[in-house]
């Protein structure tokens, strides 16, 4: 199905029934990108994912800068569009740092899963600029060496050891298709930049609370020595709750889905 906005075609699936669940993807990852996790929430969770403007089937129809609050106004009017009751919300990488930027004006979110959220500006001043620092790093060989050692660059930097990570038995990992790595490159070339531009202080919690339940999650297999982790770790200082630790590591969504469906399941029946 098509959202169509006057800046942009936004392409969304539903599927399931229950309470409404939007998936909020990390990275290059559209509305397939977690296909197994839903096949094991549908049945309780009406389950929505879509595509952010400019990956795979939602298209750019206005040329503008891509910042978080663009892709938060793009999530909100799907919403709006699909729900008129209390939505929850799972969040992962750039999905947690859109989906928080949402709960700030949006009163309809109940709970917010908030896995890994990447938000450089979050973390210390000195953490901070070396973070930075590696996320132009990944752009720089992205664009100038490599697409492929780019994007292994990019999952060293975000704790991902492919060689290492484990999977459950079943798990099919997604293929790097001619239309992924498009994604990616958008990815690299833009949504980046709304990460590296996005400044935490912009985000009022308190005002979320009011309304909305934050769940910061982590992978048990992340490193916590990598930002992202560091990132959800603070987030749940802030806000006076424990982390919760969730299968698999940063993508942990791909290669245990079962598991961290169950995990998803927990927290929010």
């Amino acid at each position: 199905m098509i959202l169509e906005l006057s800046t942009a075609d936004i392409y969304y699936e539903i599927k399931g029934k229950g309470p409404y669940l939007f998936i909020v993807q990390s990275g290059e990852g559209d509305a397939n990108r977690t296909s197994q996790l839903v096949e094991e929430l549908k049945d309780d969770f009406t389950v929505v994912t879509y595509d952010r403007r400019g990956l795979s089937r939602s298209i750019i129809k206005v040329d503008q800068p891509i910042t978080i609050s663009t892709h938060a106004a793009d999530l909100s009017k799907l919403i709006s569009s699909i729900s008129n009751v209390s939505v929850n919300i799972l969040g992962c990488s750039i999905g947690a740092v859109i989906a928080l930027k949402l709960a700030e004006t949006n009163k309809s979110i109940k709970t917010l899963i908030a896995h890994e959220p990447v938000i450089p500006s979050l973390l210390p001043e000195g953490e901070q600029h070396e973070h930075i620092r590696e996320l132009k790093e990944i752009r720089d060989i992205y664009i100038n060496k490599s697409w492929l050692e780019g994007i292994k660059y990019m999952a060293e930097v975000l704790g991902i050891n492919l060689n290492t990570q484990t999977r459950e038995p079943n798990a099919i990992m997604e293929p790097m298709t001619i239309e992924r790595k498009s994604n990616f490159d958008f990815f690299i070339k833009n949504d980046l930049e709304s990460i590296l531009n996005f400044n935490f202080s912009e985000i009022n919690l308190n005002e979320i609370e009011k309304q909305t339940t934050i769940i910061p999650i982590v992978g048990k297999e992340t490193n916590p020595r990598v930002f992202d982790y560091k990132c959800a770790k603070i987030l749940a200082k802030m806000i006076n709750k424990p982390i919760i630790q969730f299968p698999g590591g940063h993508n942990g969504n791909c290669t245990h889905p079962k598991g961290y469906a169950a995990m998803v399941k927990s927290l929010l029946n």
